[in-house]
């Protein structure tokens, strides 16, 4: 019995810990990518969510002070070869401007992920 009231007491903090979260950061840059994959996905079977989350939070995490990022989810259009991608994410230690400096700096690089790499055709962070 008690083993039961302890699993629901953590389970309550676990639901009053997130609910208190906010919703966004206060350090958040907005970004607009266009990235072109070096080898072709099927938008249908490839989990694009993880493939640009990971491309875009992990190259700003290499690069933040502490290595911690805070990351709302990624929304993109594919547009022939191309994806326009949308995110909105903050390195922890560093102000909106300096995120977004380092990642308006990607034009030109190719950032890894699970399936493919990415080449950052543009970048606009604010």
């Amino acid at each position: 019995m008690l083993s039961n009231i302890s699993k629901a007491l953590v389970a309550l903090a676990a639901v009053a810990t997130v609910a208190a979260l906010p919703a966004g950061h206060p350090d958040a840059a907005t970004c607009k990518f266009v990235l072109h994959p070096e080898v072709p996905v099927n938008a249908d079977t490839t989990n694009l969510l993880l493939e640009f989350n990971a491309a875009i939070v992990d190259a700003l995490i290499v690069q933040s002070p502490i290595n911690q990022t805070w990351s709302g989810n990624s929304t993109w259009i594919e547009k022939g070869d191309n994806f326009d991608v949308k995110q909105t994410i903050a390195a922890i230690g560093l102000t909106r401007a300096q995120s977004a400096t380092i990642m308006n700096g990607w034009v030109g690089t190719t950032l890894p992920s699970v399936v493919t790499s990415w080449f950052v055709k543009s970048a606009h962070c604010a």
